[in-house]
This record gives structure tokens, sequence and C-alpha cells, in this order.
């Protein structure tokens, strides 16, 4: 049975409004937005936004704890009238929160609202940092054999127990290649006459 007459019209003054063809995909793409701005003004109209945040918050932090920022130690000072529990309690600080995501000045904010606690620090220290007295000494004893800070150096790295790694300065750098092209040649000619 042909079209009828209306059926064409409303056909072409569709592909009129809408253009000549729609892309690939467009009506999924179109669902797509329907559906989450459905969920979106249900979300909102239901009163559930704090429910939601709290959601991605907590999968925020636990993809940040997975890659290694974890609180794993808490160190408090000072604290006479107020218990360590009561102190997380008040800071907000869980099993679940993550180094990498803590808002300093909000946890310190959150302290001084206990009538116990008159002032508050909060630092922030991420892994691989410096345990200070141990790399003073060992700092020490490698000044003491090695002469470690007379060098021409830029900085000195102790966080790995096993190694030091330093940073020379641009006349160091250069003369550190120097030396060593020197030493090959060395080496090369020694070879040449075996």
């Amino acid at each position: 049975m042909p079209p009828s007459r209306f059926g064409r019209l409303v056909r072409r003054s569709w592909i009129s409004i809408l253009g000549t063809r729609l892309p690939r995909g467009a009506g999924i793409a179109a669902t797509v937005v329907v559906i989450v701005a459905s969920l979106a003004y249900g979300v909102v109209k239901g009163d559930h936004v704090p429910v939601v945040v709290a959601v991605l918050k907590d999968v925020r932090d636990g993809a940040a704890n997975a890659l290694g920022f974890r609180i794993v130690s808490l160190a408090l000072s000072g604290n006479q009238h107020v218990s360590r529990e009561e102190i997380l309690a008040v800071a907000g600080v869980t099993g679940h929160t993550s180094l990498l995501f803590l808002d300093v000045e909000t946890v310190r904010e959150r302290l001084k609202t206990n009538p116990w606690i008159a002032d508050a620090s909060v630092l922030k220290l991420y892994p691989g940092e410096l345990d200070v007295a141990a790399a003073l000494d060992r700092l020490i004893a490698l000044d003491r054999d090695a002469k470690l800070i007379s060098r021409d150096l830029l900085a000195i790295d102790l966080r790995l127990p096993d190694r030091v790694t330093v940073r020379l300065s641009a006349a160091a750098a250069q003369a550190r290649a120097d030396a060593l092209k020197e030493k090959e040649k060395k080496l090369g000619k020694k070879e040449g006459k075996a």
C-alpha cells in the first residue's frame, strides 16, 4: 500500500526540521541523555544528593587507597581531654579516607569546633617521606666518610634505605660526564693493547 500524502508530508517536515540524516548512534545518545537526566531529576527531587555525594567520595577514596594513598598512621599530641577516637570522629577521618583527598584545612576547622581543642595543626606526609632523626644520622655518617656535604650538589635524597641519590649542579654534572668519557677512552686503549 503506498504511503498516504499526509505521511509523506510528516516525514518531509521532520527531515527538514532535523536536517537530512541523523548521525549514526544519535538515537542511543539521546536515550542515554534522557535516562541520565531522569536519574538526576530523581536524585535532586528525592533529596538524595548527600547520599550520592557520599557514595562518589567513597569511590574516589577507594581508588586513591588502591593506588597507595591509604592513611597508614596518625600521630596525635597534646590531647589530654579528648580521646583519639573522638578526634578522628570530629575530623571525619575513617578507615576509608584517603591521604590524597584529605583536606587539611577542613579537618583543622572541624577540630577547632571541639571546645577542648584551642588550635590544631594538620599535616599530610605522603608515602616515601623522610623518618628525620635517622636521616640526619645517616647524612652525618656519609659526610664523615665521603665528605658528601662539601661536594657540588643541589639535593641529597635519603628516602631509600639501600641507596643515596644526589642531584649534581650543572658544573658537577659536566665534570662527571667528562670524567666518564676519559675513563672509557683509557679502557679502550688498554683493550687495544691487550
